[in-house]
């Protein structure tokens, strides 16, 4: 199995300046070849929202925009 393919998603939280993002990315780029950092307080974070907005007003039967996350980022 490769070190990428689990599909698990990290949800971080914590006290203000003690190192949360550094150890984070730390971490991240030191054991797996595809990262994806979305941090809520910047564009990345708008971005990731407005294609939730797109997925939440997805109807069945509907075509449906392709590789949405990609086009945002």
């Amino acid at each position: 199995m490769e070190k990428d393919d689990s599909g698990q998603v990290l949800q971080f939280s914590g006290a203000r300046q003690v190192g949360k993002t550094y150890i984070l990315k730390k971490f991240a780029y030191e054991n797996f070849r595809h990262v994806i950092y979305i941090s809520m307080t910047e564009p990345s974070g708008e971005q990731f929202l407005q294609c939730l907005d797109k997925v939440i007003e997805w109807e069945p039967g509907t075509p449906r925009e392709e590789k949405t996350i990609h086009k945002a980022f």
